[in-house]
């Protein structure tokens, strides 16, 4: 039961976080660094912000669907691990 209210939740984080992120990020993200320091994957704003906000939407309605304790804990740190990487991204990108 606990799943479907964390999974909701955080969808609705993750819309307003990368609704956010679009109005302050530049217009290309880098989405990767490279083992020298330098821009690695460099996407366009619409592109990369809608690939993470996919990823997040199938993380969190998975957890919110779920019916498997044990599964939902999965998918809750899955959705961790991804929040951070949207992070990464803002700090990235600043």
């Amino acid at each position: 039961m606990k799943g479907k209210y964390i999974g909701y939740v955080f969808i609705a984080i993750a819309l307003v976080f990368n609704i956010i992120l679009f109005f302050v990020l530049p217009d290309s993200l880098v989405m990767q660094i490279s083992g020298s320091g330098d821009p690695g994957t460099i996407l366009p704003k619409p592109i990369g912000l809608g690939m993470v906000f996919a990823i997040e939407l199938f993380l969190g309605l998975r957890a919110a669907l779920g019916k498997d304790d044990t599964k939902i804990n999965t998918w809750i740190i899955a959705m961790v691990i991804v929040a951070i990487v949207n992070v990464l991204i803002l700090v990235f990108n600043i």
